[in-house]
């Protein structure tokens, strides 16, 4: 997929916030964010497992193949 060039209009510091965009435009910039700059493992911490789950879904389709099961979801915690 081709760069929108998003990365370049959020820089990226050693925390980037990113708050819920509309439709899957968070999972669209994540993606181009991570493509453009990651040297890393990136954490992304979601507030509940349905949103972590579809972000993780979103982002499989944004990434294609490059970060194929390279995606992890952790339980939430039972209380």
């Amino acid at each position: 997929m081709q760069s929108l060039g998003l990365a370049r209009k959020y820089p990226r510091s050693l925390e980037t916030f990113v708050e819920k965009l509309p439709g899957s435009g968070t999972a669209l910039l994540i993606s181009e964010l991570l493509t453009a700059e990651t040297t890393g493992p990136t954490l992304i911490i979601c507030a509940i497992m349905q949103e972590a789950k579809q972000l993780g879904d979103e982002l499989s389709f944004f990434l294609g193949t490059s970060f194929e099961g390279k995606i992890y979801l952790f339980p939430d915690w039972e209380t």
